[in-house]
């Protein structure tokens, strides 16, 4: 019996994974530095909403909507536990942000991917309008239930991390769905070449 899960797939997703992580943590790192790294930090976004969206994309483009709610969950309570979530405006602020992103990249797969196949570069650009409009929408969902007099600053913020995000994980993407074939055909030929 066959298996689903086939080696070409795990080598599509692991550059898709990567592509789009460095790529997010490169234009974070451009603009913050070292605070990427920091989980208490507007900035670690970067990392681990970088992390995060191109697994949920890269799950989406590869398998089923199924298997990316799976695994987008499986991730959700991971980083809470890992960044030991103290309170639960951090929980609520940490779920609409995931939520947001993952709605984001949901839209662009669904309506975008495919048709936007014909354009050779660029399709990041509309990933990271998306992200800049799930950052203003979670930014206003958060600070009506959290703290309304603080929604004007963190939409400076968040629009600003959003947006930047959205091009650094966009572009990753981009770039390694452009990549992806012609290192699987490298692989295919060394193969051969065995």
């Amino acid at each position: 019996m066959e298996s689903k899960i086939s080696k070409k797939d795990i080598i599509h997703f692991t550059i898709l994974v990567a592509g789009g992580t460095i790529f997010s943590i490169a234009i974070g790192f451009l603009y913050f530095g070292l605070k990427v790294f920091t989980p208490k930090m507007a900035s670690f976004q970067f990392l681990i909403g970088g992390l995060i969206g191109a697994i949920f994309y890269s799950t989406l483009i590869i398998y089923r909507l199924k298997d990316a709610l799976y695994v987008l969950i499986s991730l959700f309570l991971f980083h809470e536990i890992v960044i030991k979530v103290s309170t639960f405006s951090y929980f609520i602020r940490d779920f609409i942000y995931i939520a947001s992103i993952s709605f984001a990249i949901y839209i662009f797969v669904k309506l975008f991917h495919h048709k936007l196949k014909e354009i050779r570069f660029g399709k990041f650009l509309i990933f990271a309008s998306l992200f800049t409009v799930a950052s203003i929408l979670s930014t206003i969902i958060l600070g009506l239930i959290l703290s309304p007099s603080e929604i004007r600053n963190a939409l400076i913020t968040n629009v600003f991390i959003g947006s930047l995000l959205g091009i650094g994980l966009g572009l990753g993407l981009e770039i390694s769905e452009i990549l992806t074939p012609r290192i699987l055909r490298h692989l295919y030929m060394a193969q051969q070449n065995n």
